[in-house]
């Protein structure tokens, strides 16, 4: 489809963080196919990588995958992660992934958010927090 495909990394070298390395994978998986296959050709998909520290001292990383697809529908936001809830029921899917990144990150201690802008994409952004600390 000759989609753009950018990764930001704006972790610093130095900075070590633990979490399940196959379950933020897994994630990971799902937030890209999902990106790749509502990006038209000529679109762009970016991964967003970074930390932060709240001000309870928790480190946490933040993941974000964002597109330059349709976008979600304001009304849709609030089912995006309910289980097999589909925006576009002519989309292929059974409306499963985003429910099973919600549940790993939820396992995780963390959160996963969505925003969406039609006409203009989606962001998706995990945060999980440092399990090491």
């Amino acid at each position: 489809k000759e989609i753009s495909f950018e990764i930001d990394d704006k972790i610093a070298e130095d900075l070590y963080i633990s979490f399940d390395r196959e379950k933020i994978q897994k994630v990971l998986n799902n937030l890209l196919s999902n990106a790749f296959k509502f990006t038209p050709a000529g679109g762009m998909v970016t991964i967003t990588l970074d930390t932060c520290k709240e001000p309870d001292g928790v480190q946490y990383f933040r993941l974000s995958v964002k597109d330059t697809g349709a976008g979600i529908p304001r009304k849709n936001l609030s089912h995006i992660f309910e289980r097999f809830y589909k925006v576009d029921n002519f989309t292929q899917g059974a409306g499963l992934g985003l429910s099973i990144c919600q549940t790993i990150v939820e396992r995780l201690h963390g959160t996963i958010s969505v925003t969406s802008e039609e006409g203009k994409g989606t962001r998706f952004t995990v945060r999980l927090p440092d399990i090491s600390e």
